[in-house]
């Protein structure tokens, strides 16, 4: 595995993206710099570095996956409130992908939808047997990019990397969001990834926001 560092300080620019997901409701990056997200917290400053992944294979993708569509009920973890938008990024997503069938999971039955380009499905992604029945009929392509904005705890994001990590493309792109539990040096599983992968991991957040703002990156077959 070879693993690389990039300087978020340098990369938090207005982009395309950042543009949509504000549009369609989603807190993963604003047009405006120190603004908030109407739920009442900062916006992340993820799409600068999704951008900097993706903006070279937008036409490209035809199957993207995400595990957390956005539930507002309080009786999950990691709800967004009651002011966050169910299915945002989803649609922010949909936007940047022109040619990509959106796929979008969550624990939540009540935050499942349908539109087009967009069929979402009811899993737990720290029940293997959960995420195996979704893939069990979802696996005649692989993905081009998946994305883990789900729990956001460790265990959840191995459990759902390790049951998921294999419908990924080679040379495709595996994100995980929020991951306030990666510490410098810290031993995870990320360290005991056996396929050949590229690991690129933030060294600084700009924003002073560690949790919120930490994107772990997997490009998978490290073709970098």
């Amino acid at each position: 595995m070879n693993t690389f560092y990039f300087d978020s300080n340098e990369i938090h620019d207005k982009t395309q993206l950042a543009t949509l997901f504000e549009f369609h409701g989603s807190d993963k990056g604003s047009s405006q710099k120190g603004t908030n997200h109407p739920s009442g917290w900062p916006y992340h400053h993820y799409a600068p570095i999704y951008s900097l992944f993706l903006d070279s294979i937008r036409a490209s993708v035809t199957r993207f996956l995400e595990v957390g569509i956005g539930t507002t009920s309080s009786n999950f973890p990691s709800s967004m409130g009651q002011n966050g938008t169910p299915g945002a990024s989803l649609r922010g997503w949909r936007a940047y992908f022109p040619n990509a069938e959106i796929i979008g999971l969550d624990v939540d039955p009540d935050s499942l939808f349908t539109e087009e380009r967009i069929q979402t499905y009811c899993v737990d992604q720290t029940e293997p047997e959960s995420i195996a029945d979704f893939f069990k009929a979802n696996s005649e392509n692989p993905f081009d990019v998946i994305v883990d904005d789900g729990l956001h705890r460790e265990h959840a994001a191995e459990i759902f990397f390790k049951n998921s990590f294999q419908y990924l493309k080679p040379g495709g792109y595996y994100f995980i969001e929020d991951a306030g539990w990666l510490e410098p040096g810290q031993e995870t599983f990320l360290n005991h990834i056996s396929d050949p992968v590229s690991l690129f991991l933030p060294r600084e957040m700009k924003s002073g926001l560690d949790y919120w703002d930490k994107l772990i990156v997997i490009n998978k077959r490290g073709n970098f």
